[in-house]
């Protein structure tokens, strides 16, 4: 069936030299599958897929990292329920929606990136908590990416309402951080070249990204470590539904 529909279009957040990667797997399993990869930011991925099918368009088959409009997306009846997939059984719990509308494509681990110029050992956090305990954290030197999703929904879910509601109001009335409005990208490489010392929430691969080029960041995981699954959807209907 697929065979007879158009190229697969995929929206997501690898960088290209990923995509080459992952595309050429998928080409030598299904050589005669065209696929259109678009990488997208956050706001245009999300808000223009979901435009686009409520106008009764497509702009991609498949979506990634859609967790900010799911609501949106589920309400409009855009997602198509994935449990008819034969590996669908095989996700480990946490992995996937309770109604098929997602599965985690990777686990991404949200922590602190830091500068490893700038930030002693000494003063990496142990716990969250003591990021507010710690003076070394406050007047400018640590900030927060515009996404509070990566790591306060995971600490909440383990530590409770009110060690959350406690944490993040010390966090913005005593340690005062930097309130960054650039991508979770763009933070780890201001992090790197001194504009904060440390930000979250950083993942664990972005950081890599930027150590392996030589620039000087580390990532720092306190007790707990949040994670979240990256989602990966298929929009209902679509011309590739194949």
């Amino acid at each position: 069936g697929a065979k007879r529909e158009p190229p697969l279009k995929i929206m997501g957040t690898w960088d290209p030299p990923e995509w080459k990667v992952l595309g050429a797997v998928f080409a030598a399993r299904f050589p005669t599958i065209q696929v259109q990869y678009i990488r997208s930011a956050r706001d245009g991925r999300e808000m223009q897929s979901l435009m686009a099918y409520q106008a009764g368009r497509y702009v991609t088959d498949v979506l990634s990292s859609f967790s900010t409009n799911y609501t949106e997306l589920k309400a409009a009846g855009a997602l198509t329920d994935l449990r008819e997939l034969p590996n669908f059984s095989r996700l480990m719990n946490g992995a996937y929606g309770r109604e098929g509308l997602w599965i985690g494509q990777r686990i991404s681990f949200w922590c602190i990136a830091y500068n490893t110029n700038l930030v002693a050992p000494k003063d990496l956090p142990v716990e969250w908590d003591d990021l507010l305990t710690n003076p070394f954290w406050r007047d400018g030197r640590f900030a927060v990416s515009n996404t509070a999703s990566g790591w306060l929904t995971s600490l909440y879910a383990e530590k409770g309402a009110a060690w959350a509601k406690d944490f993040v109001t010390r966090l913005f009335t005593e340690v005062k951080p930097q309130r960054r409005k650039e991508g979770r990208e763009a933070s780890v490489k201001l992090a790197a070249a001194g504009e904060m010392m440390g930000v979250a929430p950083s993942s664990d691969y972005r950081v890599r990204q930027v150590a392996d080029r030589g620039a000087p960041i580390s990532l720092h995981c306190p007790s707990l470590v949040p994670t979240s699954a990256e989602w990966l959807g298929l929009f209902k209907g679509s011309p590739a539904q194949n």
